[in-house]
């Protein structure tokens, strides 16, 4: 599955790493910048799994509680168009 990402900005300086490190790889830019975020949260998924358990129930509580006040927040806009028939007609 592909996804557009809006255009990031970086500096120069990364930019040419990248650029190096996906010729190395014999791959696009933009194939490289997706590999490294893969990386970059799976390193951030096994940091998470090594907090201890109560400190990730602290967090994932926090996260909920954001998510409620976003779904709360945006509630008219998500039935102004999940709302109505499946077919217009």
């Amino acid at each position: 599955m592909q996804v557009a990402l809006r255009p990031i900005y970086v500096p120069e300086t990364l930019y040419a790493l990248i650029e190096q490190r996906a010729r190395e790889q014999n791959q696009t830019v933009e194939d490289e910048v997706m590999a490294l975020f893969e990386q970059t949260l799976l390193m951030e998924h096994r940091a998470f799994m090594q907090l201890p358990l109560e400190e990730r129930r602290r967090i994932m509580a926090e996260q909920a509680e954001k998510m409620v006040a976003h779904y709360e927040q945006t509630a008219g806009e998500r039935a102004a168009w999940q709302g109505g028939d499946i077919a217009e007609y």
